[in-house]
């Protein structure tokens, strides 16, 4: 009877006195697709699967949501680039970094000719830094760490020239990386809490214990669950939250309460949403799993929702979401528990998706998921700039114990 009624809670009485084979056959039946009838009253677990997709939804507030933070930290390697880069510059590029000659003296912010140019946006913070680490490292260290301390001037021009070359490439994955730190670490990402509680709950400040039903609907809704549930035309619009798409397909009515549970506290009937939200909403809501200290699992959500949406049913332009037969939802069990969104056809569900729940859920999920593909795609260009610094020849010998850098130049029979 769980899987039937999609509870946590089997009742003893009948798991004991009925055989385990039959209680499968059952669980089976409840558990497949919502089949196509003459109208009829709603049967119990009826909207159960339906129950258990919102739920996944609903509980993923919940749940620990954590972001990568790749973007927000540098690696020393693209530091150490542009050190060496601007130690065998020629004075002109350096003297951009400053305001005048001497110690100190930095040019702090970008140059106005170069105030739009989308590189120097990108990179001045990075050169500047690279300058004043330059005129700091009195011991050299930065050249000592790939050997280039010991060049004399003809190779120096070419080592130079070979670091120019790594800069310039390192320069375009830095632009890369700041990129996607607005992907990564955007507005949505950092607080999709936000968003997945306005869909639940109706709002950022709200969680799932003391909501009435002025969090879960619109204005339209008050002492009449048809008025509640109903569809977006006119005053009476549909549930704005999942929490109230929940109470549309869940809660009793006078001949129905197990439409989606099969609760220990039987629910009462839902006649009147201004005063009877507050008091069934948590009989129903203890049967959504919470994910309190849990890592989100966006795909899952996702895929609840795909499946929301997927399986509603179009009738006479309103797409149903939820155990429909005839008459408005929520207007008696021979009708529905469900909720409705006017559509021009079945394939029409710009209205259900541009209502305020789907969209919250989807910008969070979308938010979510763009963020971690930013930072798989942030690591790889790290691995990019650490296998550029280490192919510096003298790094190669550090690493390898190879043959000096000095004495590659030699075999290039190098001439200056």
């Amino acid at each position: 009877l769980q899987a039937m009624y999609g509870t946590t809670r089997p009742q003893k009485q009948l798991t004991q006195c009925t055989p385990p084979a039959l209680i499968t056959m059952i669980a089976f039946g409840f558990v497949s697709v919502p089949k196509l009838r003459a109208n009829a009253a709603v049967e119990a677990g009826e909207n159960a699967a339906l129950f258990r997709d919102l739920c996944t939804i609903l509980s993923a507030v919940e749940s620990k949501i954590t972001i990568g933070s790749e973007t927000t930290t540098e690696d020393p390697a693209v530091g150490s680039i542009h050190q060496l880069n601007l130690t065998f510059s020629d004075p002109a590029w350096k003297a951009v970094f400053n305001t005048k000659p001497g110690k100190g003296n930095w040019q702090e912010e970008i140059p106005d000719a170069h105030k739009e140019n989308t590189q120097w946006k990108a990179l001045y913070p990075t050169w500047l830094a690279a300058a004043k680490a330059d005129e700091q490292d009195t011991e050299l260290i930065v050249l000592k760490a790939v050997r280039a301390d010991r060049l004399k001037a003809h190779q120096k021009a070419y080592f130079g020239s070979e670091v120019g070359n790594v800069a310039a490439q390192v320069s375009k994955i830095a632009e890369k990386l700041q990129e996607l730190k607005a992907t990564e670490r955007s507005t949505d990402a950092e607080s999709p809490q936000k968003l997945l509680k306005t869909a639940a709950f109706g709002g950022e400040d709200k969680t799932r214990t003391g909501l009435t039903h002025t969090d879960m609907f619109t204005s339209g809704c008050a002492a009449d669950p048809e008025v509640c549930c109903k569809d977006d035309a006119g005053s009476g619009k549909p549930p704005i939250t999942v929490a109230g798409v929940i109470m549309c397909v869940c809660a009793a009515d006078a001949n129905e309460a197990k439409a989606c549970i099969n609760p220990q506290t039987a629910l009462s009937n839902w006649n009147n949403p201004s005063s009877s939200t507050a008091t069934e909403w948590p009989k129903i809501s203890a049967y959504c799993t919470a994910n309190s200290g849990q890592e989100i699992n966006v795909d899952s959500i996702d895929t609840a929702l795909d499946r929301v949406l997927a399986t509603t049913r179009f009738d006479t332009n309103k797409l149903y979401i939820g155990a429909k037969n005839g008459g408005a939802c929520r207007s008696g069990s021979a009708n529905g528990f469900c909720t409705t969104y006017t559509a021009a056809s079945a394939t029409d569900k710009s209205k259900l998706t541009a209502a305020p729940w789907v969209v919250n859920v989807r910008k969070a999920t979308t938010a979510l998921q763009l963020s971690k593909q930013a930072t798989e795609d942030v690591k790889r260009l790290k691995t990019q700039i650490a296998t550029l610094y280490a192919a510096y020849p003298g790094r190669q010998q550090q690493q390898h114990k190879s043959q000096s850098y000095l004495h590659l130049i030699k075999d290039k029979q190098w001439k200056g």
